[in-house]
């Protein structure tokens, strides 16, 4: 019994042990993950399209960190099989969080954020009917996986989920993974050219500051169109609904014309146009539930093409900076990787280079390579 007991307690200790491991490596993944959202992503996001991201970032990190501690596991607990208990709850929490986020979070959330309505109800009845397609597609496919199920019976449906999802992720990988060993070391080979990647980027730099004009373009008349429309907004008749769709319209306007300045630096917005008149001030009529749903629709082009002019401006400036950093690379105006690194600015890793201690500890480490270690 004294035997029985102190084997309870041991495997008690190493079950907490483990449980704290994990914990503090979920905690770990979750600030690391926190940090470069925040770092990256745009303030005016919600908070919980933030939060899903946020828990995509951690669940795919956490499989990474926990496998090797699954593999060690495996190794050390050759008889102990309640070592295993916590590992496989951990496996199961992963793989069904992860699937319900890629399979229903995500898309309805995707769809919800582009959506044009002005109501939350309004906005998650757009998605869930622009989702409606591939949700019927699933539900056919579900209905007959459990008619199968129940003819044939032996496998549950757990396991054929557990199998279907296996299946694809072993088919993509194999695709992936095929074409990425040949790619991923052909691209770490042209890293260490410079010349040959400023070649490139000279390339598609033409492209890329064409698509950038394009969607300012794009987005100039948008924001023209808004505008037109909400100046032919009548006067006469009083709706709550509609007067609220046009306040948001015009807050998400004002938001894009600044946009708009931003990425122009100030260059001629929609607002001067010739004889001080927008160029849609045509008024437009209709009922009340088509005028909301075109205003709707408005709403929804609005956002996409701020959120695309967006984008196109942020690769042409991150492809400037790669190409003046490039440059000045192939000019051998960094004598050191430190001095490279400390050139990044609004980075932590720039504050943390710029350091004293930093700079002596990477020279020495220099220095003892080329003295010492190297033949």
């Amino acid at each position: 019994k004294a035997g029985c007991g102190r084997t309870s307690r041991k495997a008690g200790m190493l079950l907490s042990g483990g449980a704290a491991f994990l914990l503090l490596g979920a905690m770990a993944i979750g600030a690391v993950s926190s940090l470069a959202l925040l770092h990256y992503a745009q303030r005016e996001v919600s908070w919980f399209s933030f939060l899903a991201s946020l828990l995509g970032f951690v669940l795919s990190f956490g499989i990474v960190a926990l496998v090797p501690y699954d593999v060690w596991e495996s190794l050390s607990a050759e008889e102990d099989k309640s070592r295993q208990v916590l590992v496989d709850s951990s496996w199961e929490l992963i793989y069904w969080a992860t699937f319900l986020l890629c399979w229903l979070l995500c898309p309805i959330l995707i769809e919800f954020e582009a959506a044009g309505d002005f109501t939350v109800y309004g906005r998650l009845r757009a998605s869930l009917r622009r989702n409606a397609a591939w949700c019927v597609v699933y539900l056919v496919l579900g209905l007959l996986l459990l008619i199968v199920l129940s003819v044939s019976g032996g496998i549950g449906l757990r396991a054929w989920c557990i199998a279907a999802s296996n299946a694809w992720g072993l088919l993509l990988s194999t695709v992936l993974m095929g074409y990425g060993l040949v790619a991923v070391p052909r691209h770490l080979w042209r890293l260490a050219n410079p010349s040959q990647q400023l070649e490139i980027m000279y390339c598609n730099a033409v492209a890329m500051d064409e698509a950038r004009l394009s969607t300012q373009f794009e987005l100039q008349d948008v924001i023209s169109e808004t505008r037109g429309e909400i100046s032919s907004r009548s006067t006469q008749m009083w709706d709550t609904t509609i007067e609220q769709a046009f306040a948001i319209l015009q807050q998400t306007l004002e938001e894009c014309e600044l946009l708009h300045t931003e990425l122009t630096n100030g260059a001629r917005g929609p607002r001067e146009t010739q004889g001080g008149q927008s160029c849609g001030a045509v008024p437009r009529g209709g009922e009340d539930a088509s005028r909301l749903e075109s205003l709707g629709e408005l709403h929804r082009a609005l956002k996409q093409a701020s959120l695309e002019a967006r984008r196109a401006a942020c690769r042409w400036d991150g492809l400037v900076r790669r190409c003046l950093l490039l440059e000045d690379i192939e000019e051998q105006l960094f004598p050191t990787a430190v001095e490279l690194a400390a050139s990044w600015q609004g980075s932590w890793l720039y504050m943390l280079c710029r350091t004293h201690m930093i700079r002596s500890c990477w020279h020495g480490l220099v220095q003892l390579w080329l003295r010492t270690l190297r033949p």
